[in-house]
């Protein structure tokens, strides 16, 4: 699929919680210096290298919104942090009169369904394969649509949301699901179905249903796992507006250029060996008409061996296409912050956002490319603009 052009659509306001911070300005400065809050995680033990022995998961915890919190309370608290910050980071709107919609990208409720074929021990993957194959039949779409319904009413009263609270759309596409957030919000906002659009990722890979899961699919990193990743947790509230929304004054904004989307066959559930066919795609329909000389791609490579191959693979046919692609920029947030999930496309949005705010940036123009577990690939295309 060749990328989608979005027309006027600026971002105009971020929010974010996570292991670096209680806002989004602490926790892109945090992460710009290199700070890393990571920690063992409380009351959770995995198998060690050493036989008969333990070790804690080191994760990024967001402790001062989740401690004490479990399941879909735990995204309540990140949402709920999200949203007070968004709403902190921009006093000078009045949310009451604005028409809002929200977007969201949140883990699909059964996620923990997935990936029995990575399930290394043979009794492990039975059970749970029973398990699935015994439980009652649901309607998935509906599932979560209700939850993303309770989460973000539970959230905007807590965080004291002044306006309108109606969820439009809702993604459980894992990394790429904020990008197809931003696909439908842009949509709207260019037809005049909104105009404000709050696009909203809420994550955790750090409740203990989900740490089980990744410890019996051998995805966490460890002593005897060196090629897992370091889980994570955050919230994402970033607000999209049309280009007559924005306030006039002489200043620079954030544009969303263009979206790109394709889908891969070799998919990480399936146990294949990542060959970054579509990812490269994908950041080619991104790239493609850009006035950049040097490509800058925000990557949420999380240190997995399926996304190093998958990740490799795209950079070798990407130069192969490209001079400029010999030598691209990359970022890898997940150092910092850790693996966000569903929320970590918007975290690179408020980090490319915020390099730009304190001109560390390497560029005009960003590519944050996002690689789900399943067969989603998507790049959002930003871009620096002055405004008249």
């Amino acid at each position: 699929m060749s990328a989608v052009a979005v027309g006027d659509v600026f971002v105009a306001g971020l929010g974010m919680v996570g292991a670096l911070g209680p806002d989004v300005l602490t926790a892109c400065a945090a992460a710009r210096a290199g700070i890393n809050r990571s920690s063992p995680v409380e009351g959770y033990q995995m198998r060690s290298a050493v036989e008969g022995g333990t070790e804690p998961v080191i994760a990024h915890q967001a402790a001062l919104f989740t401690r004490g919190f479990e399941g879909e309370p735990r995204l309540v608290r990140l949402a709920q942090g999200a949203l007070a910050d968004l709403m902190a980071q921009t006093p000078h709107i009045d949310w009451r009169a604005q028409r809002t919609r929200f977007y969201l990208s949140l883990p699909d409720e059964q996620r923990t369904n997935s990936g029995l074929e990575l399930i290394a021990d043979d009794k492990a993957r039975q059970a749970k394969a029973d398990e699935i194959a015994t439980s009652p039949a649901v309607d998935a779409s509906a599932l979560n649509q209700a939850r993303a319904v309770r989460i973000l009413e539970r959230a905007a009263d807590q965080a004291r949301w002044p306006g309108e609270r109606v969820v439009r759309f809702v993604s459980v596409a894992g990394h790429a699901g904020g990008v197809e957030a931003m696909k439908t919000a842009a949509d709207d906002l260019s037809a005049d179905r909104t105009e404000a659009a709050v696009v909203l990722g809420v994550d955790s890979l750090l409740d203990e249903g989900t740490l089980e899961w990744l410890q019996w699919c051998g995805r966490l990193k460890c002593d005897g796992n060196a090629v897992g990743l370091q889980p994570g947790e955050g919230g994402v509230a970033i607000l999209l507006t049309a280009r007559k929304q924005l306030d006039l004054v002489d200043r620079t904004a954030v544009q969303l250029v263009a979206l790109a989307f394709t889908s891969e066959a070799r998919t990480f559930f399936s146990g294949s060996a990542g060959i970054g066919q579509a990812l490269a795609e994908a950041v080619v329909d991104g790239w493609r008409g850009q006035a950049a000389t040097v490509p800058w791609i925000i990557s949420d490579h999380n240190g997995e061996i399926y996304r190093a191959s998958d990740w490799g693979h795209t950079l070798v046919r990407l130069r192969a296409q490209f001079d400029a692609f010999a030598d691209p920029v990359v970022w890898y947030p997940v150092a910092s912050f850790g693996d966000l999930g569903a929320a970590s496309a918007l975290a690179h949005v408020c980090v490319a956002e915020r390099a730009w705010a304190r001109e560390y940036a390497p560029g005009p123009t960003a590519l944050v490319a996002a690689s789900s577990d399943g067969d989603a690939r998507a790049v959002i295309v930003l871009s620096q603009r002055r405004l008249p």
